[in-house]
């Protein structure tokens, strides 16, 4: 336990130095996942925590499950593997990397540094639920966003159904407030045209439209005068 929690800190150390546990270069969740990826071991409490809290909390989202060891030293290569595989052929909207609680030891497949720099090197934003709440690993620091457990996890995935649809709700009141607000404006904006002299007389528009063209027809009779008298005076002149 002593040397392995020298190894954690050392490495951990490393790691950080490179910026690979940065909150700056952590991906967002997204907020409405369609698709949602789950990389744990088939057999155990995680794999059920996940399933029933996600299809409970956002029954819209679809989960897409990668079997794998969690435990032993072949476990960090299945693991590494199936976050390679989602990016590769299967583009979920983010993924979940959860197993339960342990030992340090039993927690070694996520405290190596292939498992930090393969999270980090996801295009796609993972999420961890990895152990309870004592529990920390370095798959932990380089994660897009740390839940304490496979359920804090799942959670974390997708947006509470309840709280989406009373957003919706209150949206819908709010659009229908504004609606009424612009329907009252344009009203008044009506009313207004209405009192106008030219909507209430429009003989008005055609008197003055007549105005405007018998002073144009008496510039025009007018300009062709002068220029009559104009070439006349040239002609007697020459």
């Amino acid at each position: 336990e002593g040397k392995l929690r020298r190894e954690f800190l050392r490495l951990m150390r490393k790691l950080s130095k490179e910026g690979l546990f940065e909150e700056s270069i952590k991906r967002p969740i997204p907020t409405y996942p369609e698709l949602v990826g789950l990389v744990t071991s088939l057999e155990g409490a995680a794999v059920r925590d996940v399933i029933i809290n996600l299809t409970r909390r956002f029954p819209g989202a679809r989960l897409v499950i990668r079997g794998v060891r969690v435990q032993g030293e072949e476990a960090a290569g299945d693991i590494i593997a199936a976050l390679r595989l989602f990016n590769r052929s299967f583009p979920v909207d983010v993924l979940i990397l959860a197993r339960g609680g342990g030992s340090l030891e039993d927690l070694q497949p996520f405290n190596t540094e292939q498992m930090v720099r393969a999270i980090r090197a996801s295009s796609i934003p993972v999420i961890t639920g990895v152990g309870h709440e004592p529990d920390i690993t370095l798959s932990d620091l380089a994660a897009d966003f740390r839940a304490s457990t496979p359920t804090g996890a799942a959670e974390a995935a997708v947006p509470s159904s309840v709280e989406v649809l009373s957003l919706l709700r209150q949206r819908e009141v709010s659009l229908a407030a504004d609606l009424r607000k612009r329907l009252h404006g344009h009203e008044r904006e009506l009313g207004a045209l209405e009192k106008r002299r030219h909507f209430s007389d429009p003989s008005l528009l055609v008197n003055q439209a007549m105005q405007y063209l018998a002073d144009e027809e008496k510039s025009l009779v007018t300009a062709a005068d002068a220029s009559l008298q104009s070439k006349q005076r040239w002609g007697e002149a020459h």
